[in-house]
């Protein structure tokens, strides 16, 4: 909050320059990739004594570059999977850089662990914290060269078996520190019987956005060796429909609801 710099600059060349050292906050670990915000605020006062104010923020960090990865949030199985990255200042100004991507499969626990006995699905929400996000990477199923444009973009694609995976995607800054993007999925194949991986819980669908005449999909699943799911429809607060899944399935298309006019959002 205390001030960085101050100065005064003629007003007749048109430009002001102000230089600041932008000093951390040394009681945050360099570890854990801080990321600090400067506001810089201006006020020129012309010859006739009007005054006129700017500011912008600027963010700093311990490298000048970070990065991203993003993908659909239903992938299948035997398609090709588009991967989209973006290597940017901590402005959000685009940088072009070249890295590696990395896809590992995750190394799950001998047994699925317990989940919560319900969940309540809004919109595009995850149902929950994926445990997945606390499994170490395994195997390295593929490797994938990376470069991004001035934009700071790129897009790579791979062809996925059902599973859970880690992407890590690993670059440097101009200044050759590291800069690190990881992002979790769930490969999906919808005709099985069976989720290949431990979770206790997982819910996928294709879209959450169907329009009048359309059907939407739910893809459920369970690690679980023995597991049903019991799946209520509401709008506004009235239930719609109750379904069990089959038994001896833990992964199952549990419903198909045909959308119409009544039942859209109000």
């Amino acid at each position: 909050d205390q001030p960085r710099s101050r100065g005064l600059g003629d007003v007749y060349k048109r430009q002001v320059i102000i230089a600041f050292k932008a000093l951390p906050d040394r009681s945050v670990s360099e570890d854990l990739e801080p990321v600090f915000d400067f506001l810089v605020s201006i006020d020129i006062t012309d010859a006739a004594g009007e005054t006129r104010s700017a500011e912008r923020r600027i963010s700093v960090a311990y490298t000048s570059l970070k990065a991203s990865i993003t993908s659909e949030e239903w992938l299948e199985s035997g398609q090709e999977i588009e991967f989209k990255l973006r290597t940017e200042s901590h402005d959000g100004e685009g940088r072009p850089a070249k890295g590696v991507l990395k896809v590992h499969r995750l190394k799950e626990p001998k047994e699925c662990p317990r989940g919560a006995s319900s969940q309540r699905l809004k919109n595009g929400d995850r149902p929950f914290v994926d445990p997945a996000d606390r499994w170490a990477p395994g195997e390295l199923v593929a490797e994938l060269a990376v470069e991004s444009d001035e934009e700071g973009k790129a897009i790579v694609r791979q062809t996925l078996e059902q599973g859970a995976y880690r992407l890590v995607f690993e670059t440097k800054d101009a200044n050759g520190r590291a800069v690190k993007a990881l992002r979790g999925i769930e490969v999906v194949d919808p005709e099985s019987d069976k989720l290949p991986s431990m979770k206790p819980f997982f819910i996928g669908v294709p879209s959450w956005s169907v329009e009048p005449g359309q059907e939407f999909e739910l893809l459920w699943g369970s690690g679980h060796e023995k597991a049903r799911a019991c799946v209520e429809w509401y709008q506004d607060k009235e239930l719609l429909k109750r379904e069990w899944s089959a038994p001896g399935r833990t992964q199952q298309r549990l419903s198909l609801i045909h959308i119409s006019e009544p039942t859209r959002p109000r």
